[in-house]
């Protein structure tokens, strides 16, 4: 045990070591007061809910002070899955993040011959700005020479300065463990390098202030302690307090921007997504083995020995599927084919395994305890099916032009409660921006749009399973906390939909129903580069 101890204690020096040579800051390219620049603050994990009844109570003053000369926006649509570094996409390029040619956190490639298994959890976040796309170019890199610099993101290719505060968030999200009691109190170090959430919080703050001081064209923050707080513990009185600090700290940064005479600067408040608190952990693999005798591997939560991603394919051979956890509440199912090509309804219904025997796997799937939906393509006609114990339906794409059509039993999205929805159901194509109107305030605002412009992707998973209310598909799956008790992932509204504010100078203030993040990226591209 004291050998296992001393091990930890190395290995977390050198991390710490290796942090601070991450914090280097180049000072050159720095623009002129007159110029156009942004801070985007992104708060991880903020619930709309809580973020409302804070604001209703007063208890968030300095975002209530911005949004009175900001752009408010009541219901931000997030990307899905509802990923945190995915769902970064749509703010820095004005594009879907489904576009960007990754799937999530996580995700898998049959047609590599190596590292299928896209995961961008651990080192290997590093590996994420190499899959996105390299068009169009991103905020930092239309930047150009100017300064720019981003706090704890792993989205930001072309940056000049990034600075991840990773081991903080670590023991802050960890606070209590007896190891991180006893990094705690060596000695000189330990205090400094230990925070909980609301200490790493002000550290973030404190080096968003430091930046500001260099006047970047594109400052980004990420506030991650309420996502993180919410993963382990789910939601009580000290979420709430986090977001009141969080308040607290965005004050801070406003101020430093009025000081330092950025007038120019506008300013986002967003989320990559909400939470939703969890009581139910299910092992889905082990379900499928024990059922149908699948032959199914789920991937690992995180990369922690190395930035790359190097397993050969030839190690997954023997296995009929892959199981891609994203977030906790949604995962894709890839079918390990020799064609490597993505698999539809026809095939998925009659799949046969290596041990002889042929099943219905998305109607497996859909029996299963806790498994709310099941997203497929139809290979024939190029639908889009969405199953449910309750019923399944269908979405057809013609042009820009979606339309909803019931397949059998009960609408899986339950639009037929909605008054708006209902009467599109079965009553021809509408546009993803009537569709979204209709179905703002249904438990799946804008499915029709988001689910099928994923699934349809033919790197996403051949099934996108997403879990029911209070449970998720991850038990046991990450080491310190085995399983988790909130999370994301899923598109259902408490954690697709998200409030937005952006002030931008000489805007007028004003309220929007909604709006999706791409279309706020657009907002923010076009204020600082004239693109529409």
């Amino acid at each position: 045990m004291k050998a296992s101890l001393a091990w930890f204690f190395a290995f977390c020096i050198v991390f710490i070591v290796w942090t601070l040579l991450d914090v280097i800051r180049p000072k050159q390219g720095i623009e002129a007061l007159s110029s156009k620049s942004v801070t985007i603050i992104l708060i991880d994990g903020l619930s709309q809910d809580l973020f409302n009844e804070e604001l209703l109570k007063g208890s968030l003053p300095h975002l209530q002070k911005l949004m009175q000369r900001s752009l408010y926006v009541e219901n931000g649509i997030s990307s899905f899955p509802t990923m945190t570094g995915y769902a970064f996409y749509p703010f820095l390029t004005g594009l879907d993040a489904c576009q960007s040619g990754i799937y999530g956190l996580r995700w898998f490639d049959k047609e590599r011959e190596k590292g299928q298994l896209r995961n961008y959890v651990g080192r290997t976040n590093v590996q994420m700005n190499y899959d996105v796309k390299a068009s169009p170019q991103n905020l930092f890199e239309l930047a150009g020479t100017s300064y720019t610099c981003s706090i704890n993101s792993y989205m930001n290719r072309g940056v000049k300065e990034s600075v991840k505060t990773g081991f903080a968030h670590t023991t802050a999200k960890y606070e209590g463990k007896i190891w991180l009691s006893n990094l705690a109190s060596l000695p000189w170090i330990g205090k400094k390098v230990i925070k909980n959430h609301f200490l790493h919080e002000t550290a973030v703050a404190n080096l968003a202030l430091t930046q500001l001081e260099s006047n970047p064209k594109v400052q980004w923050i990420t506030f991650a302690s309420p996502d993180a707080y919410n993963h382990v513990n789910g939601t009580d009185s000290i979420y709430h307090h986090l977001l009141r600090h969080i308040d607290f700290e965005i004050g801070r940064i406003l101020a430093k921007c009025r000081a330092l005479g950025h007038e120019q600067r506008a300013i986002a408040v967003v989320s990559d997504h909400g939470i939703q608190d969890v009581h139910t952990n299910l092992d889905v693999c082990k379900t499928l083995k024990q059922n149908t005798g699948l032959s199914i591997e789920r991937g690992k939560s995180a990369v922690l020995y190395s930035t790359d991603l190097t397993t050969p394919a030839s190690k997954l051979s023997t296995l009929d599927a892959y199981f891609v956890i994203n977030g906790n509440l949604s995962a894709y199912i890839y079918v390990l084919d020799a064609a490597k090509k993505k698999l539809g309804k026809q095939s998925l219904e009659r799949l046969k395994l290596k041990n002889g025997t042929t099943i219905n796997l998305p109607q497996e799937l859909i029996k299963t305890e806790g498994i709310e939906l099941c997203l497929l393509m139809d290979e024939v006609n190029g639908d889009m099916y969405i199953l449910s114990k309750k019923g399944s339906s269908a979405i057809t794409k013609s042009g820009n032009k979606y339309a909803y059509r019931i397949v059998k039993g009960i609408d899986p999205l339950g639009y037929e409660n909605h008054s708006e929805a209902k009467g599109r159901i079965n009553n021809g194509f509408f546009t993803s921006e009537e569709w979204l109107k209709a179905t703002l305030y249904s438990e799946y605002p804008d499915a029709i749009y988001r689910f099928y412009e994923l699934v349809s992707q033919k790197k996403s998973g051949d099934l996108v399973i997403t879990a029911a209310e209070g449970y998720d598909l991850a038990s046991n799956y990450e080491a310190v906390v085995s399983n988790y008790k909130g999370g994301h992932g899923s598109g259902g509204r408490k954690v697709i939909s998200v409030p937005y504010i952006y002030y931008q100078p000489q805007q007028q203030e004003r309220v929007e129903k909604y709006m999706r993040a791409e279309d706020l990226g657009k907002l923010i591209r076009n204020y600082l580069f004239g693109e529409k």
